[in-house]
């Protein structure tokens, strides 16, 4: 049986040490070229904000981790999560 444990994550440690995969049964990728450039520019903002208290918010993100399933990318190893709804 699953546990959802939810949690506040920074950006830095969501990415840390995961391959994030996108399952067969998802939906197919709808952003474009747009939203895509206002994602990044708003990520590439974070570091010059001021006030150190201050947080990008990136709505939910449901990941499926997948534990027994790592993945090494050169000498490094990743755990692979599936990206169930975000």
């Amino acid at each position: 049986m699953s546990i959802i444990e939810p949690k506040y994550l920074t950006f830095d440690d969501l990415l840390k040490k995961k391959l994030f995969v996108i399952p067969t049964y998802q939906r197919a990728y709808s952003w474009g070229t747009k939203q895509r450039l206002e994602l990044f520019k708003d990520i590439e903002r974070i570091p010059n904000w001021k006030d150190s208290d201050r947080r990008h918010f990136m709505a939910t993100i449901v990941l499926l981790n997948k534990p027994h399933e790592k993945e090494k990318v050169g000498s490094d190893e990743y755990i692979k999560y599936e990206v169930v709804d975000g």
